[in-house]
């Protein structure tokens, strides 16, 4: 497989990838995680109440 990165990567920085559609409201998708993965999300998404998940960069 070929992964095509969007922006620059630096040296050491973290490469993430969600599981999940990302602009599905956060409730539905902590219970997605927690039903099919088994844990709980603490993306910055998921953790900031005041932030709508299309404000938040991928991979963030």
């Amino acid at each position: 497989a070929v992964l095509t990165a969007l922006t620059h990567i630096k040296e050491d920085e973290e490469i993430t990838i969600s599981y999940i559609d990302t602009m599905q409201p956060r409730a539905a998708r902590q219970a997605f995680l927690q039903e099919h993965y088994y844990f709980t999300c603490t993306c910055p998404a998921c953790t900031t109440s005041s932030t709508p998940p299309s404000a938040v960069k991928p991979g963030s």
